[in-house]
């Protein structure tokens, strides 16, 4: 009799988690307004959900739902991130999210795995 391997299911809950740092940036350069309450928009229609802007209760949220692991690669936003938010060179954009992944990652360490941040080490080194 053959036994099966444990599994594990991987679901994408499509949940941006942006540190402390991003938030800022946020409430620099798109009109985020720390001082209202979630959800806001601004002007270019972006939402701005508890969910995404306050980490900590983002992590709660994700754990207590079951999702064991998040990763937080910015996918293809790279480009709108520093033009839009971080008002930065591509390169200088990518180091800025590279930090601020280290951060959560030291502060979230069994949800946040390292590997993410080398996607963003890879787009650095290939430009």
């Amino acid at each position: 009799m053959t036994q099966s391997q444990a599994t594990r299911s991987i679901i994408d809950t499509h949940r941006h988690i942006f540190g402390p740092k991003l938030r800022q940036k946020f409430a620099e350069n798109i009109g985020f307004d720390d001082s209202k309450p979630l959800p806001q928009a601004n002007a270019g229609e972006m939402f701005f959900y508890r969910e995404s802007v306050d980490v900590d209760y983002s992590m709660e949220i994700q754990q207590k739902s079951g999702v064991t692991l998040c990763v937080n690669s910015y996918g293809g936003e790279i480009d709108t991130f520093a033009q839009n938010i971080i008002k930065a060179s591509t390169i200088d954009t990518l180091k800025f999210l590279h930090d601020e992944s280290f951060e959560l990652q030291n502060r979230f360490p069994r949800t946040l795995p390292a590997w993410p941040t080398l996607m963003l080490w890879k787009r650095i080194l290939a430009m």
